[in-house]
């Protein structure tokens, strides 16, 4: 897995060994099978206040959950948006503004994703200095067998965002 920032969004690429590709889901569903997912706390320096349940879109954090998918019959990569705690989003639907390329060659699935600052409910880059809340789950499925992941950073599965890892973010060379 990779990670980098840039003036037009986040990117991230990951290389997933897997002897079968499988993925037959409607998009909604992808998690179900081979697909990668990613969320993010846009606002992971502010403190978690705990028990403030009238605090209202997780006390100010904006968090985004978003799923990549290859179709096992080809055609263009699946993007979906499960997650927009974010004023101006919604969640349970495409978002058409992350074109992912998703390739495979042999045994290796390599997810290429740009996920533009729109798309997190930013403007512009985060500063150099500030942070991003950031897990990303590898989701793995073969005909017959059970569902597994492998997951960087936690919060995904049981959906708490205060399980997400913390990216700096640093300048580059």
């Amino acid at each position: 897995i990779k990670t980098a920032i840039g003036a037009t969004g986040f990117h991230v690429m990951a290389e997933v060994r897997d002897d079968v590709h499988l993925q037959t889901q409607a998009p909604a569903l992808m998690w179900k099978e081979d697909s990668l997912q990613l969320n993010f706390d846009v606002d992971s320096d502010k403190e978690w206040q705990y028990n403030n349940i009238g605090g209202g879109l997780f006390n100010g954090h904006r968090i985004f959950g978003y799923g990549v998918a290859l179709p096992s019959t080809g055609g263009a990569p699946m993007v979906w948006r499960w997650r927009a705690d974010c004023p101006g989003f919604a969640a349970g639907c495409a978002e058409p503004s992350i074109a992912p390329k998703i390739t495979r060659k042999g045994d290796v699935t390599t997810y290429d994703v740009l996920i533009p600052w729109s798309a997190l409910g930013l403007k512009e880059a985060p500063k150099v200095g500030s942070q991003l809340g950031f897990s990303l789950l590898v989701n793995d499925a073969d005909k017959g067998g059970d569902r597994h992941e492998l997951q960087f950073g936690g919060g995904i599965v049981d959906d708490t965002p205060e399980a997400y890892g913390i990216l700096r973010v640093i300048e580059g060379k």
